[in-house]
């Protein structure tokens, strides 16, 4: 066995080293930037409070987090069924019913934001909501509780 030839400690058998498996992509396409590019958790305000809320087909979510040296730290979290794609696939429209679980479930996710100062948040919605007949009404509805 000639232990020359095999490569050591990360770098080849002409002692240059070694590209990552992936290049400078992750496995999903995504374009990685260099460390020293890479924005600092120091440099957030210690004091910003960010919120994600998925209004999905079935569930309503939502996650409220503060960052820390670490990473995040989790300061609210929430989640309700409310069935919001039920029937659309048959009707074409999100049912009443749909839209009053879903607008309660909002008015709890305001409310929790609120309380908690959220400064920045991402707010993703069901492609239900895109492809019912009556989702432009579902979503003005929806700026409505947003405005209150």
């Amino acid at each position: 066995m000639n232990d020359e030839a095999t490569p050591q400690g990360g770098l080849d058998a002409k002692g240059a080293r070694r590209r990552p498996r992936w290049g400078r992509r992750t496995p999903y396409g995504i374009r990685r930037e260099p460390r020293e590019q890479r924005r600092r958790l120091d440099a957030l305000p210690a004091t910003a409070t960010y919120a994600a809320l998925d209004l999905g087909t079935n569930n309503c979510r939502l996650l409220v987090a503060r960052p820390t040296a670490a990473g995040f730290s989790v300061v609210d979290a929430f989640s309700r069924i409310i069935r919001l794609g039920e029937g659309v696939a048959a009707s074409g429209r999100i049912s009443e019913a749909a839209i009053m679980r879903a607008v309660e479930a909002l008015l709890v996710c305001r409310e929790k934001m609120s309380a908690r100062g959220v400064g920045r948040a991402r707010l993703i919605a069901t492609a239900a909501c895109r492809a019912a007949d009556n989702g432009e009404e579902f979503r003005w509805r929806i700026v409505g509780i947003g405005a209150a």
